[in-house]
């Protein structure tokens, strides 16, 4: 099985909107579907937030720190193969 990488953009602003903008603690859940998933890497706008082996596969992304806006999130799932 080849690396996964699956991308979603998600727009952050400080009310509610249509488009469903996050803001205050979000917790990512990774579906990774496969054998042999060695590790599932989260990387928020290219950088390298979290990695984990155990599923579920989770991370609790706190939203405040960031500039309101678009934001890349990214989640790679990785097998023995890397």
């Amino acid at each position: 099985m080849s690396p996964v990488s699956v991308k979603r953009r998600l727009t952050m602003a400080t009310t509610p909107l249509e488009e469903s903008p996050q803001r205050g603690k979000v917790t990512i859940t990774a579906n990774v579907v496969g054998d042999g998933i060695r590790e599932v890497d989260f990387l928020l706008n290219g950088r390298l937030v979290r990695i984990t082996n155990i599923p579920p596969y989770l991370w609790e992304w706190d939203t405040r720190p960031l500039p309101n806006g678009e934001h890349l999130l990214e989640v790679q799932g990785l097998d023995a193969r890397g």
